[in-house]
């Protein structure tokens, strides 16, 4: 073999090399041959780019179907998907269907997180010999409470929801004071003290001195002081989101909730053309996920449907608590998803959410002749 032959076979080699080496790029970057090309009727370009799909789900090994056929398990990927709507489904024995429509983009990989609600929670009690006059700390991390006694001392309680350990005595009835008698609470900045009006006095308690003799205290100076703290923390967490005027108002306002990872905040507004009430969702993500918008609608209803009772973060930040008379819902944040959890005899008034997920809490009894007590529904 000539010198020449050698040098043109060389010369194949690298551009075969090149090419495939193209290839490869060409489809880990999300083209593909579209199969249609200069002859079909419809003109379609030989080479399009795709997007790419991943979905998890909570609890995971589910079956996941896209645009009705099965791609697999959960918690994968899948690629070459055109850029347009799809339907996904995910099914997993003992768990509602999960459905939802998703736009996949060109060259970027558009992520779900399905939450699969079990048909049958567990139910799970939280405490035993009665619960009353319950608060929520503003973060959503613990509870207090008062308790008639039911073979415990009666009193208040703190109930840790991060925890899990079992509620603890922050003050018990003494002579002079039923503190179990409690008619509020009002939370530090902190959440480290707690006022508690029992009558028309109000006792300062500390959780690092659980069960110590409570002190009594001039409302006005403490809450002023904490008032001013709580502003003050308010304003720095808000400056530092850079957010526009207006939108600082809204998110420093009282009515305002953000998210356990306060990442995003829900608030409310009105439509007065159509009547209608938004829930809006504000996200602070950098970078927001794909397809998320910075300010949009989760739901709405017209404004004089009173059947919603309240609106609130559930514990993953991805899905907001609808609690309606007798009933409670889980919805995405963007408005898809709505799925009853529960269904019973409940107080509508005393309904939280378990910090990073894993249910939510309510207030009731299944009995009659039992005093109301928490109970965890497990999701």
């Amino acid at each position: 073999m000539n010198s020449t032959k050698r040098f043109i076979i060389f010369i194949l080699t690298l551009i075969i090399i090149a090419l495939l080496s193209w290839v490869v790029i060409f489809f880990a970057q999300g083209y593909r041959l579209s199969g249609f090309g200069i002859f079909s009727q419809n003109r379609a370009p030989l080479i399009e780019k795709t997007g790419m799909l991943m979905v998890k789900s909570w609890p995971d090994g589910a079956r996941l179907f896209v645009d009705d056929e099965l791609k697999g398990p959960t918690n994968i990927s899948v690629a070459n998907l055109t850029p347009s709507n799809h339907k996904i489904k995910v099914l997993k024995e003992g768990h509602f269907e999960y459905t939802k429509t998703v736009v996949i983009y060109e060259e970027l990989v558009t992520v779900v997180d399905a939450l699969l609600v079990p048909l049958s929670p567990t139910l799970s009690p939280l405490t035993y010999n009665g619960a009353a006059h319950t608060s929520i700390a503003p973060s959503g991390s613990s509870l207090v409470y008062a308790s008639f006694g039911n073979g415990e001392p009666g009193g208040i309680w703190k109930l840790d929801l991060n925890s899990g350990s079992p509620a603890s005595l922050l003050a018990s009835d003494r002579t002079g004071i039923s503190f179990s008698k409690v008619n509020e609470f009002l939370w530090s900045p902190n959440e480290a003290e707690v006022l508690a009006k029992v009558n028309s006095q109000y006792y300062l308690l500390s959780f690092n001195t659980a069960n110590m003799a409570p002190v009594p205290v001039e409302s006005e100076v403490v809450l002023a002081a904490w008032e001013k703290t709580a502003k003050e923390k308010k304003d720095v967490k808000v400056e530092k989101q850079k957010l526009p005027l207006a939108m600082q108002k809204i998110a420093t306002a009282s009515s305002t909730l953000w998210a356990f990872d306060e990442k995003r905040f829900l608030y409310e507004a009105l439509d007065p053309a159509l009547g209608t009430k938004q829930y809006r969702i504000y996200s602070l993500l950098d970078p927001r996920p794909v397809g998320e918008a910075e300010d949009y609608i989760a739901f709405e209803k017209d404004q004089s449907d009173t059947e919603v009772k309240s609106v609130f973060w559930y514990g993953d930040g991805r899905h907001l608590v609808i609690v309606t008379e007798g009933k409670i819902y889980l919805r995405e944040i963007d408005g898809e998803n709505k799925v009853l959890v529960f269904s019973g005899n409940f107080d509508s008034s005393r309904v939280y959410a378990k910090p990073g997920g894993g249910g939510v809490i309510i207030l009731t009894s299944f009995n009659e002749q039992a005093p109301q007590n928490f109970y965890l529904i497990g999701i």
